[in-house]
C-alpha cells in the first residue's frame, strides 16, 4: 500500500498492513468486540488503564494499534535488534 512501511525478516512479515490486521483481530478478541465468534474472553483483566510492555517493537504496528484501542495505556516498547533500530 502507498505510504505504508512493511518489514519482512526471513520471509515472515513482522510489521505492516497484514501484521496490523492480525494484531487488530487479537485485540478485538481481547476486549470482547468479537463476541459473535468467541463466546468468552481468553482471560479477565482490568483494561481501563493498562500498562503494556512490548518486547520486540519491530516497525511499531502493534504499538500503533494498542494506542488506538487503549489511549489511556502506558505503552513501553523495547527493541534490541540492531537492524530494527537502524530502520527507525
Amino acid at each position: 500500500q502507498f505510504g505504508k512501511r512493511k518489514i519482512v525478516v526471513s520471509g515472515l512479515t513482522q510489521s505492516g498492513p497484514l501484521a496490523e490486521k492480525v494484531w487488530e483481530s487479537g485485540i478485538k478478541t481481547l476486549i470482547g468486540e468479537r463476541a459473535g465468534r468467541h463466546k468468552i474472553r481468553p482471560f479477565r483483566a482490568d483494561l481501563s488503564a493498562p500498562s503494556i510492555l512490548i518486547l520486540g517493537l519491530g516497525g511499531g504496528s502493534l504499538a500503533k494499534l494498542l494506542n488506538k484501542y487503549f489511549p489511556q495505556a502506558k505503552i513501553t516498547g523495547i527493541e534490541i535488534d540492531p537492524l530494527m533500530k537502524k530502520n527507525k
